[in-house]
């Protein structure tokens, strides 16, 4: 979406702050879907925890059904009876969800001021080729960086859960240790 002015001058919605000067006014509406916000943030943390959670449950019944066909076809061998495998059954693909969006919008404006000219089919389908790719990019620079953010607070969440497993001893058996030598001490 877009509004061109052919002629700024001849044009009574265009107001000038200083000496009217011939050309034409182009404004171009640029409106994407943003995910760089706190609840898409949070809605795809938590899609990735559920996510990671299933992919281990189907990794854990295909391990299991492996092993039974295993067992059975060993069985069968030690019967010396012939063994066909069932085909093997088709597991739950698991994707994550896409991310929640809201639509931010900003406007490209250009002007042709001061050259008393218009802007020609040339120059216009250029521009709007343009606010189309600077859409495009951003909304892939936002995922990138949400996934970027969401795979940091994983790995905090994992060194977090280490080091209450392997250190949180340690720190309540300090913590004791100086709370009764600040007892002894008074």
């Amino acid at each position: 979406m877009h509004l061109l002015v052919k002629e700024v001058v001849r044009e009574p919605r265009i107001k000038f702050f200083k000496v009217p000067r011939l050309g034409s006014y182009l404004a171009i509406k640029l409106e994407y879907d943003s995910c760089l916000n706190e609840a898409s943030f949070d809605a795809a943390v938590s899609d990735y925890l559920e996510i990671d959670a299933k992919m281990k449950e189907v990794a854990r019944e295909k391990a299991e059904w492996h092993e039974d066909q295993q067992e059975k076809r060993l069985e069968a061998r030690e019967a010396n009876e012939m063994y066909s495998a069932p085909t093997e059954p088709i597991w739950p693909e698991v994707k994550p969800q896409e991310f929640k969006t809201q639509k931010e919008s900003l406007v490209l404006c250009l002007n042709s001021m001061g050259q008393d000219r218009e802007f020609t089919e040339e120059e216009l389908k250029f521009a709007l080729n343009t606010v189309q790719h600077f859409k495009e990019c951003w909304e892939k620079s936002e995922r990138k960086n949400l996934l970027a953010d969401i795979q940091w607070k994983l790995d905090a969440n994992e060194w977090d859960r280490d080091y209450k497993e392997y250190f949180a001893e340690q720190d309540e058996m300090e913590l004791g240790k100086l709370i009764d030598d600040a007892i002894t001490e008074e």
